[in-house]
């Protein structure tokens, strides 16, 4: 068995495809070819490895690998890091440009990975919207759901929650537009599995003010009451700013203030 010499490497151009390789038989010095199933639309390291043999000069296997911009995807992919990146670009690139502008070729430039590493990711640019979205409604909802349990008043529990909401605007701005903005792109079951969360983070807020007229603390409420705050708050994403005159909380305040006065209370 001849000895092999030391690996190695070419480095072809982004976007290349790998279709076949041709290499010498060692015994008989014949030619087969080798397709080549594991395509990926990224740059690929060639490793071939030169034998000399009786019958003369034969390459051996090649082995392709997908890199990153910044390294090997394999070691991302291990380290699990690289599918919050892409979302957290994602997540930037929906809320500067829109949702059906951003292809899945400029998400893959911008995470620096092909679109076959991407979409192992992601799945699909629709699983990624869904990904956004549901995370910032889920985490809305946890909030609005340990509020509901604990043992403050009906209003407290209401200027808590604006006051949280606003802390979610100021923390998550981008999240909360891509949200407000895109959701309608959903489709199929990501759309309902959405609408299902929301109206859960509605009905926290309808069982507050329920718990108040019931118990005397809170006139009975016009029953618009709830969609004008939630309104009011998720809007906020549009002239809120944490550097302006007041703070997320204050903010939150004088949203249930102005609504809750209006209600008689």
């Amino acid at each position: 068995m001849p000895r092999l010499p030391p690996v190695t490497t070419t480095t072809l151009p982004s976007n290349s495809i790998v279709t076949s390789l041709i290499s010498v038989e060692p015994a008989s010095g014949s030619l087969f070819r080798r397709n080549v199933s594991n395509i990926l639309s990224a740059r690929y390291i060639i490793i071939s490895r030169k034998v000399t043999s009786p019958g003369g000069t034969m390459a051996g296997a090649a082995t392709p690998r997908a890199t990153g911009a910044k390294g090997d995807i394999a070691d991302s992919v291990r380290s699990g890091d690289t599918r919050d990146r892409i979302i957290a670009l994602a997540t930037e690139l929906f809320a500067r440009q829109g949702y059906a502008a951003t292809g899945v070729a400029q998400l893959g430039r911008a995470a620096g990975i092909g679109a076959g590493a991407l979409y192992h990711h992601i799945g699909s640019k629709e699983e990624l919207l869904f990904t956004i979205c549901r995370a910032h409604i889920a985490r809305v909802l946890r909030i609005g759901t340990d509020l509901l349990k604990s043992d403050l008043t009906a209003t407290e529990k209401l200027h808590e929650l604006a006051r949280e909401h606003m802390r979610q605007v100021a923390d998550h701005r981008l999240e909360l537009r891509v949200t407000l903005r895109e959701i309608d792109s959903l489709t199929g079951h990501r759309r309902r599995d959405l609408q299902r969360l929301r109206d859960e983070v509605e009905q926290v807020w309808t069982d507050i003010v329920e718990i108040g007229v019931r118990s005397g603390e809170l006139p009975r409420m016009d029953p618009l009451f709830v969609k004008v705050v939630l309104g009011a708050l998720n809007y906020a994403v549009l002239w809120y700013h944490s550097d302006g005159p007041a703070t997320p909380e204050e903010a939150g305040d004088r949203i249930v203030r102005m609504l809750l006065n209006g209600q008689g209370t």
